[in-house]
């Protein structure tokens, strides 16, 4: 496996850890409700979550571009 590859991989395993605890601090929130006490921590730390998940996505995307390339595809 190329180190491109194992950049890949390794990428879209944090961005999958990442999306399974943003799914889970959005069913916390939503049992929890809105005037629960940790609502506003719950909803920095989604909101933090998914900033950081555009910017490995975005990753992910050039990696991905780069093996395209590489494999002789345009595109």
């Amino acid at each position: 496996m190329s180190d491109r590859d194992m950049d890949l991989h390794a990428t879209a395993e944090d961005l999958a850890a990442d999306a399974a605890r943003l799914e889970e601090i959005e069913e916390t929130k939503a049992r929890l409700g809105t005037q629960h006490a940790d609502a506003v921590a719950l909803a920095d730390e989604a909101l933090t979550l998914a900033r950081r998940m555009v910017g490995k996505t975005a990753a992910e995307r050039d990696l991905a571009i780069e093996a395209a390339r590489a494999n002789g595809d345009a595109s």
